[in-house]
């Protein structure tokens, strides 16, 4: 006597009803690690120095790596013996961490994951190059003591002149969302793109009473801030007056600055050899010593707290959906 359909399939899963029990717990149970673990990023999200991530220090003949609350990592060089004068850095698009050289005059190329050298990229031996940014098209640009900027293409390595100033640039960065080029020099700032620069009012934001401006760079709020002698300072980025970020004295001789992920600045201090982390209200947080003297360059690698409540919530609902899936498939 044939059975019909439903009773086949009743059959058919009373059978397997010890399989599909089996599984089913499986599925649940790590279902619920998965929610655990979620939840466990979460109350865990990096707060203050206790948060991963990396910062990196040119010092004479190497680059450093701390961690965020001041211990040493390791050192990066180019191999036993070569020479290497690191200055200014650069994360590319790729993720690696770009290193201008004067010694060679090229871009040493690192993995900021491991450490590795990966060789080198361009070449601009007449322009003594001071600072590096990675502009919106993905190439780098550097700019040099002699006033020239160049363009060095991220995936050839070509290096192509971009324009030469009459002044002595130390830094540059663009503003964000544009192709705008906002340069330094020793006096002022000035705003360019693709011509020559011309320094005069309401560019030159930070001339009055900024001693040796050198580092630049914009922050997440999307104003322009720069470091000289005594202190950091920052202005809106389409010029107007600056104010004092830190206060008189905060640093002794600032070579370069970088933002992290979560807001806060980190300033390597040339005239105290110490590497300082600033809050987003200018408060001091940190001071380290730099492990190889005068600290020239800064570049800072630590997870945005937005990646980690978005890798927190797909894993959250990942567990959730898989549960469910696994419920009605065994039901």
């Amino acid at each position: 006597m044939q059975l019909e359909l439903k009773d086949q399939l009743t059959m058919g899963t009373s059978m397997a009803g010890g399989g599909f029990a089996v599984r089913r717990k499986a599925a649940r149970r790590f279902g619920s690690i998965a929610m655990l673990g979620a939840c466990a990023m979460w109350l865990l999200l990096p707060a203050g120095n206790a948060r991963a991530g990396s910062v990196f220090v040119s010092v004479t003949r190497a680059v450093d790596e701390f961690s965020t609350d001041g211990t040493l990592i390791r050192t990066l060089t180019l191999g036993a013996g070569v020479s290497f004068s690191p200055t200014d850095m650069a994360f590319g698009k790729d993720g690696n961490l770009y290193v201008l050289d004067t010694f060679s005059d090229k871009l040493q190329k690192f993995n900021p994951a491991t450490g590795a050298y990966l060789g080198s990229l361009g070449s601009f031996p007449t322009i003594a190059p001071r600072g590096i940014t990675l502009g919106p098209d993905g190439n780098f640009y550097v700019d040099g003591l002699d006033g020239t900027i160049v363009q060095v293409n991220s995936t050839t390595g070509v290096t192509t002149s971009v324009f030469t100033n009459s002044g002595s640039t130390t830094d540059l960065a663009f503003i964000p969302g544009t192709s705008q080029l906002v340069v330094i020099d020793g006096n002022a700032v000035c705003y360019v793109m693709n011509s020559p620069c011309v320094l005069s009012n309401p560019a030159d934001v930070f001339a009055t009473g900024f001693l040796d401006p050198k580092g630049l760079t914009f922050g997440p709020d999307g104003r322009l801030y720069a470091v000289g002698f005594q202190d950091v300072r920052v202005a809106g980025k389409t010029g107007g007056a600056a104010s004092l970020f830190t206060p008189i004295n905060s640093v002794s001789d600032g070579n370069n600055l970088a933002f992290d992920g979560l807001g806060d600045l980190w300033v390597a201090d040339g005239g105290s050899a110490k590497v300082e982390e600033f809050s987003s209200t200018g408060a001091l947080l940190l001071s380290f010593n730099s492990s190889g003297g005068d600290p020239l360059g800064i570049a800072v690698s630590t997870p945005e707290p937005a990646s980690l409540l978005l890798f927190g919530s797909g894993l959250f609902v990942f567990a959730g959906m898989w549960r469910r899936w696994w419920s009605y498939s065994a039901a």
